[in-house]
């Protein structure tokens, strides 16, 4: 990968981008979110990819979910035209709340004419606040799949093993979150609002601390 960097939006904060090839021509933008000035920073972006005659784009995130940091995570996506979206799969169309900038440069990308698509890895509400490898794994994964993509995931492997066996050890130490997580894998009866209202429990617990 060739690295560059630049200033953004006159911060002391620095934007990354790189780029190289991953079984075809790839650029990898990646930085801050750029605050209250999102118009600027999603109009200078996709005026850079129409120069860059980028002619696909993917953005990658996480959202929280109740699914269980046992089981394989579930990637969905949203994309710029029906007919995208068919052919990635997985859609999630039950999803009301907060969104991010991804999602307002994805539909401004697909404005630009860049057919864009945004992969979202189902990450265990219970510990959504802090960085998880299988969660990158799982969207690097399917963007393997989709891109398509020459991308060795193998160096992630020891890295998800770990995090398992680190949440594991966290949840012996709180036998009341380790419940919820076993009733998620085991799925006796508890249903989506009941887990929700257990895990945000323990959240505000944590916070409380």
């Amino acid at each position: 990968m060739q690295r560059l960097w630049r200033p953004w939006l006159d911060t002391s904060e620095l934007t990354e981008l790189e780029a190289g090839n991953a079984g075809r021509d790839v650029v990898i933008f990646a930085g801050p979110e750029p605050s209250l000035r999102w118009p600027t920073f999603v109009h200078e972006l996709s005026e850079l990819a129409v120069k860059l005659g980028v002619s696909q784009a993917f953005a990658l995130g996480g959202m929280p979910a109740v699914t269980s940091h046992r089981r394989p995570l579930a990637v969905l996506a949203t994309a710029t035209s029906h007919s995208l979206a068919q052919e990635v799969g997985a859609m999630r169309t039950d999803y009301a709340g907060p969104t991010g900038v991804q999602t307002v440069l994805q539909v401004a990308l697909g404005e630009a004419g860049i057919p864009a698509v945004g992969l979202w890895a189902q990450v265990p509400q219970y510990v959504s606040g802090s960085p998880s490898p299988p969660a990158v794994r799982a969207v690097l994964h399917r963007l393997a799949e989709v891109g398509p993509l020459a991308i060795d995931l193998r160096p992630l492997d020891a890295r998800c093993d770990a995090y398992v066996a680190r949440v594991d050890a966290g949840l012996s130490t709180r036998p009341d979150v380790q419940a919820v997580v076993d009733r998620i894998d085991q799925d006796q009866g508890a249903s989506t609002d009941d887990l929700v209202s257990e895990i945000e429990l323990f959240l505000r617990s944590q916070s409380d601390e």
